[in-house]
């Protein structure tokens, strides 16, 4: 048994969307780390951070979808 992050890099990438307001919904793990609790600290980093800055004006749309992604590396 190796640990996740017994390697020198893990990732993980989430998805969100991004309303006109700037909240962000529907965040989902679309690459894990093979870990719950490090994909857990990733969710929860989006949940906590809530709402960005609103979409531009003149943004063709109501809603933006992105890909986030988070590197954990070992500190040695």
């Amino acid at each position: 048994f190796r640990h996740p992050l017994d390697r020198t890099d893990v990732v993980c990438i989430v998805q969100i969307t991004i309303l006109r307001d700037g909240t962000i919904t529907n965040p989902t793990i679309v690459q894990s780390t093979g870990n719950a609790a490090v994909d857990r600290y990733a969710l929860n980093a989006i949940r906590q951070t809530q709402k960005l800055p609103p979409l531009w004006d003149g943004y063709p749309r109501n809603e933006r979808t992105l890909t986030i992604e988070f590197r954990y590396k070992r500190q040695d």
